[in-house]
């Protein structure tokens, strides 16, 4: 793993002109993260499910307990399912996302 740079949005709602609300991606900041993929598996009855979670490890503390995060950067993007800022490093959970033009 190697840390890749990535800028952290995050999703907040504004106001328009007219009033009526948007919700609209906020860059925060330039972060960097390493991510990799986790294979879980689970088993119901005979069948065994294998699934690849993208997660990732930084060190931002800067994540509120409500927000909704995504990061990107040229290659990728990835939205924040979840995260854990209890330890020294940040854990991640990512799916990846494809971005419209």
């Amino acid at each position: 793993m190697r840390y890749v740079k990535f800028t952290l949005e995050q999703l907040v709602r504004v106001q328009g002109a007219l009033g009526q609300w948007k919700e609209s991606w906020e860059p925060i900041q330039d972060i960097s993260v390493a991510t990799s993929n986790k294979l879980y598996s689970t088993v119901t009855n005979d069948a065994v499910y294998r699934k690849y979670a993208p997660t990732g490890i930084t060190m931002f503390k800067g994540f509120e307990k409500n927000g909704t995060y995504r990061i990107v950067n040229d290659e990728v993007a990835y939205e924040v399912q979840s995260f854990n800022v209890d330890s020294r490093i940040t854990q991640l959970l990512l799916k990846e996302v494809v971005m419209s033009e």
